[in-house]
């Protein structure tokens, strides 16, 4: 294939763009990145540019022509009234969107409502360029399953809201990502999946908390496997942040205080059926009766080596606390702790309880209204599970880092659970050796009671 030389760009040049614009003789051109001076005829302008820029690969159409015009394009867009930018805008499905929102130029965004109900925050440029209905475009490839989540928060909410994707209003990042947005609540809602395992062991997410939290904004994570094992659960989660539960309000001055530690199987089937975490194993436990039925639990932990608080064994641990998901029970938390201290032996040389607020969902107010102490926020920490083999399984059940830890990965080679273990490795290496792979969550609010100050 011959080389161009400058008489063949020349040419070209003059050729696809019409006469246009030509190359002012007496230059030197040695490759497409070579710089060559243009001039355009209408408006008389010389600019300097490089063939890469200004014709396509083949070198036969115009890619972008002359610097001044082009400027002077893009200020007359800026100032376009509402009725010039709409009758520039070039699209099939016109129909289809409202503005909801004063437009005022093409830099400042203004709201769009897409014929589905939902409205989407945009630059008007961004429109005409034809960026679509964020829910509907999606629709196709996401999960039903997560399709389910956001239409669920969507119902949930008396006001329409948009659902912003790459946030790129709120935050100068195209990579970081809301699945759903309320700007009138500053509220933001991201569903986890598993399914990008190659992407799950980063801490991405849990650094994107810390950017909308900087921002103002509570982010809330739910994992794929909680909305699809514990929907009813993540449901009344969602709608007691939004303050939208419509569950029956009671009284907890009308319930009746339970010793429940006889009762470990009714403890466990309440915690599965209303609590995120589900069943534990808890040395106490205390429930709330209304009119005979249980409405609410508490379970206490001793001093967990796990937790390094082998050497504290004036410490107890507020293991889980829950109310039935069909009610409101005002004051349960504190009926039933004020029953455990002031009423039984069980707090015997109990000096502090502690216990953890999952950051994923919870930002501890309720610890704070009940004169615990905030002391830490913990670290990220992680959940295994088990890489599918196949696509029809894709939602995965979770296992904290605590279950495969180094000393119950022995235990469950030895029972034959786990075909790999490796003395020399550690808990990940080892979990990975046997096909497992982990996600973060975002970690934990570490509060404390004083139990001497709390006791009448």
């Amino acid at each position: 294939m011959k080389r161009l030389d400058i008489t063949d760009i020349t040419t070209r040049v003059r050729l696809f763009s019409n006469s246009e614009y030509h190359l002012p003789p007496n230059q030197t051109y040695t490759n497409s990145h070579t710089k060559l001076k243009v001039v355009h005829k209408s408006c008389g302008n010389e600019f300097e540019t490089t063939i890469a820029n200004l014709l396509d690969n083949k070198n036969q159409i115009i890619k972008s022509g002359c610097t001044h015009c082009r400027y002077e394009s893009q200020s007359k867009a800026q100032t376009l009234t509402l009725e010039d930018f709409i009758q520039s805008l070039d699209r099939s499905d016109l129909e289809e969107y409202e503005l909801v929102s004063e437009y005022k130029d093409t830099n400042t965004p203004i709201s769009v409502k897409h014929n589905c109900g939902l409205i989407t925050i945009m630059k008007p440029r961004e429109f005409k360029r034809y960026r679509t209905c964020p829910n509907c475009t999606n629709n196709n490839t996401m999960t039903s399953e997560k399709k389910a989540f956001r239409d669920f928060i969507r119902e949930s909410v008396p006001f329409e809201y948009d659902i912003e994707h790459d946030v790129s209003l709120i935050v100068d990042n195209p990579n970081i990502k809301l699945d759903v947005y309320i700007p009138e609540m500053n509220i933001a809602f991201q569903y986890r999946t598993t399914r990008n395992s190659d992407k799950t062991d980063n801490m991405d997410d849990y650094k994107d908390f810390l950017i909308f939290r900087n921002l103002g904004i509570r982010v809330i994570m739910f994992f794929e496997s909680e909305w699809y094992h514990k929907n009813d659960i993540v449901k009344n989660k969602i709608l007691h942040i939004l303050g939208y539960n419509k569950a029956k309000r009671i009284n907890a001055s009308d319930c009746m205080v339970v010793d429940m530690n006889t009762s470990t199987r009714e403890k466990n089937e309440f915690l599965e059926t209303n609590h995120i975490q589900g069943k534990d194993a808890s040395n106490f436990k205390y429930g709330l009766t209304y009119n005979g039925e249980l409405v609410s639990v508490m379970t206490f932990t001793k001093a967990r080596a796990s937790l390094n608080q082998e050497d504290r064994p004036e410490y107890l641990e507020l293991s889980r606390f829950a109310t039935d998901i069909n009610y409101i029970v005002r004051g349960a938390f504190n009926k039933i702790l004020k029953y455990l201290v002031n009423e039984t032996d069980h707090l015997e040389g109990i000096e502090t309880i502690g216990t953890f607020a999952n950051l994923r969902f919870s930002n501890g107010d309720l610890y704070d209204r009940s004169n615990f102490k905030f002391i830490r926020q913990t670290k990220p920490s992680y959940w295994w599970y088990k890489k599918p083999k196949t696509r029809k399984n894709l939602i995965v059940k979770l296992s904290h880092r605590f279950t495969f830890n180094k000393y119950n990965i022995h235990k469950m080679y030895i029972n034959g659970k786990l075909e790999h273990y490796d003395s020399s490795l550690n808990d990940k290496q080892n979990m990975k050796n046997n096909g497992y792979s982990y996600i973060y969550d975002y970690g934990n609010l570490y509060f404390e009671l004083d139990l001497n100050k709390y006791r009448r």
